[in-house]
């Protein structure tokens, strides 16, 4: 009896996979890629394989075999059809200060991207990095309109236009980078600000706590000598019979107002 058998081909940016599941995982499964190149991959508990497969190889018809190692019957094949995904381009052209060039990305590896601009006869190939993006100076004057930019797979041959687009004008802004004596120099003049306000804030309350330290003698001294008044009035209204005799009193040096409010003699 055949065993259950499915296979399939996935690519994107970071290359190309064969997928699988076999009916049993005791099978042994084998894929022959278009090169010629056969592979026996790992099956897990539950029947799935993955295969990586090589750029040289990512175009093409592989072949999946499965087979019980006891049970000869059990032979199955399929065919899995591997294509290269369709290239996608990104290209805007972008303006930093003074300077003006063609950015953009690739969707994967191996592409080959050309860009012509109206002074030069010649396509220029632009390279592309470990990221998948690239990136050409340009004269400033230079608009979307004026390239033609191009795509091409080598494996597939496939070749597209890419539109090209305008976009965001910047300005490149300068930061000085921030020593550590630049920053201990502000952590000091920092500190010095916070002591000076302490310092500022201490003098007011202590000119505050003076005021109020001679008010509160000021009415201490009055409450003192509120009696001396009413004293003076009860010796006046004294009657005459009652007065002590007459003796001569020794002189006594004559008080002001202040005098009597601060009770100085």
């Amino acid at each position: 009896m055949q065993l259950p058998l499915v296979a399939t081909a996935l690519s994107n940016s970071l290359g190309t996979s064969l997928l699988g599941t076999v009916g049993d995982p005791k099978a042994i499964v084998t894929v022959t890629l278009p090169s010629g190149t056969e592979i026996q991959p790992g099956v897990d508990i539950t029947g799935n394989f993955v295969v990586a497969v090589s750029k040289k190889d990512s175009i093409g018809t592989a072949t999946v075999v499965a087979v019980l190692p006891d049970d000869l019957d059990s032979w199955t094949k399929t065919e899995v059809e591997l294509k290269a995904p369709k290239p996608i381009v990104t290209a805007i052209i972008s303006t930093h200060g003074n300077t003006r060039s063609l950015e953009g990305s690739v969707n994967q590896s191996g592409l080959f991207v050309e860009v012509q601009v109206p002074e030069d006869p010649h396509p220029i190939q632009v390279p592309i990095d470990e990221h998948l993006e690239f990136k050409l100076p340009l004269p400033i004057a230079l608009q979307p309109k004026d390239l033609k930019v191009t795509a091409l797979n080598p494996l597939s041959g496939e070749k597209i236009d890419v539109k090209v687009e305008l976009g965001v004008t910047t300005k490149t802004m300068t930061i000085p980078i921030l020593t550590e004596d630049m920053i201990e120099d502000y952590a000091r003049q920092a500190e010095m600000r916070r002591a000076s306000k302490v310092a500022h804030d201490e003098a007011l309350i202590k000119q505050v706590a003076d005021k109020e330290a001679f008010v509160t003698s000021i009415i201490d001294t009055i409450s003192v000598n509120s009696d001396a008044p009413a004293v003076a009035a009860q010796i006046a209204v004294t009657p005459e019979a009652e007065q002590p005799e007459e003796t001569v009193a020794a002189p006594t040096k004559k008080r002001g107002f202040f005098g009597w409010l601060f009770g100085r003699k």
